[in-house]
């Protein structure tokens, strides 16, 4: 699976969007949630709701994406507990993957 990983002549890396997905849900675990923003994206939230994997989405703002699409791995240090107090807080971190959707 990792194989895939391409790198270009300044070094920038990127990966299909299967791994992407593959690695989202390593990131998450399997009994992840599932969520829609207000923008209508899809995320997976962890059960602990510490991390985040948002999949591959055209970048219009960031012109040196490899491909233009990036998923994101995002986590937090503490855990919000209800449903209600995780929507509309920010991330601690957050790790951009170049997905080449060829």
């Amino acid at each position: 699976m990792f194989d895939e990983l391409r790198i270009t002549g300044q070094g920038k890396r990127s990966v299909s969007r299967a791994t992407s997905t593959y690695l989202g849900k390593m990131w998450v675990g399997s009994d992840y949630l599932e969520e829609t923003s207000q923008d209508r994206k899809k995320s997976w939230v962890s059960k602990d709701r510490l991390k985040r994997y948002r999949p591959p989405y055209k970048k219009t703002l960031y012109v040196d994406t490899i491909g233009g699409f990036q998923s994101n791995f995002e986590w937090r240090a503490v855990a919000l507990t209800r449903e209600a107090d995780h929507a509309g807080v920010p991330w601690d971190n957050d790790i951009h993957l170049d997905v080449d959707d060829k």
